[in-house]
């Protein structure tokens, strides 16, 4: 059955558009995933334009969002009509049926607004935003891909359903496969994909992105304090100049594992209500006022929070492992396993014994603790290594003292002789009994 709905007309280039809206009950109905359309499968590499679905960001993260934020929002889905055989049916407000009834002042600008007909036989595919096409879906019904309830939503977000979703249809065009193909590349591979600490910036639904923005920014506690100009947001590593304590995204980081070790097993897939809000900041906030406090070199690297203080971060960072981004995670995530898991410590002798640790960045320390672990190469030309998260926090607690879980400890030797195929090095031994 035909449909009439309004458009407003473009052209960028050599294609045109028009930008539309449908209800998102519409949009699920109408629209249709390319891997979904026949003949999808015999197509060749070349002719494919679209990757296919993660069903698990969609289902773990993009659909709880729609399901349960109120101020929900996103960008127009970018689609194009498949079977159609020439342009669509559009007319103008100024065209001769309209024109008599437009005001004078109205009719030069309306060239390009008017009305779209479609005749209820097209398939309308999206080329852009086909994960947000299916979050649609599944924050509607409930359901993932495979027909289960999804954990992230209470109840099917049915009001949804009759909210407004916007489209930019392109025009279908001839030579429909290569030119699609070409429309794709260029919206995907010309954006630049906003780093982690951009991405934690911008975040008002994760709990843990809120969080972190607020350490980073504000008083931790009464006189204790990063402060914004020292944590870096724009790049998720820092360089040998950078005047920065840490990067936002290593706060992220503490933050997420702060909560799950204090808060388990926590949802963290939306914003909790306020009580448990309150709780998450307060815990969050004990730790790091605590640790930079406690741990020696973090109340050097804090202890002159201006510019005059910069050269100082630089020098402990060449030559301290906690001057390191991953250095403070891995000692962080280390305090919570002596303090809340099975090292048994009080918060005063964690930090006392994590203090007493070979931290300074020198060949003795590198080739008795940290060599494959935590640092590549000699102390002086070396660097360090971000992969080994797991390992490293395994590896602190044990030099600490701390008392591992047998298939932790099991795990830790396991990965660490596997660093040393062809010297078979055994684990070190604690620095502190």
């Amino acid at each position: 059955m035909p449909t009439t709905v309004p458009a407003m007309k473009g052209k960028m280039g050599d294609i045109n558009y028009y930008v539309i809206s449908m209800k998102a009950g519409e949009v699920i109905q109408t629209l249709k995933i390319p891997k979904d359309m026949p003949g999808w499968d015999n197509l060749t590499i070349d002719e494919k334009y679209q990757r296919d679905i993660n069903y698990r960001r969609v289902r773990d993260h993009i659909a709880p969002y729609l399901a349960s934020n109120p101020s929900r929002f996103f960008g127009a889905l970018i689609v194009t009509v498949m079977n159609s055989n020439g342009p669509l049916n559009f007319r103008a407000l100024n065209d001769d049926a309209f024109a008599g009834e437009l005001r004078s002042d109205y009719q030069s600008a309306s060239d390009n607004i008017g009305f779209l007909t479609f005749q209820g036989r097209e398939v309308i595919v999206p080329l852009d935003g086909q994960h947000r096409l299916k979050a649609l879906e599944f924050a509607i019904t409930g359901l993932d891909n495979q027909g289960n309830p999804i954990p992230g939503i209470r109840k099917p977000c049915i009001e949804l359903a009759s909210e407004d979703i916007v489209l930019i249809l392109v025009d279908p065009i001839k030579n429909k496969t290569e030119k699609i193909r070409r429309i794709f590349t260029r919206i995907n591979l010309t954006a630049r994909r906003p780093t982690t600490g951009e991405n934690i910036v911008t975040n008002d639904d994760d709990i843990i992105a809120v969080l972190a923005r607020d350490i980073a920014s504000n008083e931790i506690e009464k006189g204790v304090r990063i402060g914004a100009d020292l944590v870096k947001f724009k790049d998720n590593t820092l360089r040998k100049q950078d005047p920065y304590f840490t990067t936002l995204a290593i706060i992220y980081n503490i933050n997420e594992a702060i909560i799950k070790a204090y808060f388990p097993p926590p949802d963290i897939t939306r914003l909790p209500d306020s009580e448990k809000a309150d709780e998450y900041e307060e815990q969050c906030k004990k730790i790091w006022a605590f640790l930079l406090k406690n741990i020696e070199t973090f109340q050097l690297m804090l202890s002159d929070l201006e510019s005059d203080g910069d050269e100082l971060r630089c020098q402990i960072r060449q030559s301290n492992l906690l001057g390191k981004p991953v250095g403070q995670e891995c000692l962080f995530k280390a305090f919570l396993k002596l303090t809340n898991g099975s090292g048994g410590f009080s918060w005063k002798e964690a930090a006392k014994r994590l203090n007493q640790l070979p931290w300074l960045i020198n060949d003795e320390n590198i080739s008795g603790y940290w060599e494959n672990v935590l640092w590549s190469g000699t102390a002086e030309s070396g660097r360090i290594i971000t992969k080994n998260r797991i390992l490293t926090t395994l590896l602190i607690m044990h030099l600490a003292g701390g008392v591992l879980p047998d298939e932790e400890k099991q795990k830790l030797k396991e990965d660490f002789a596997a660093l040393f195929p062809s010297d078979d090095r055994p684990l070190p031994d604690p620095v502190i009994q």
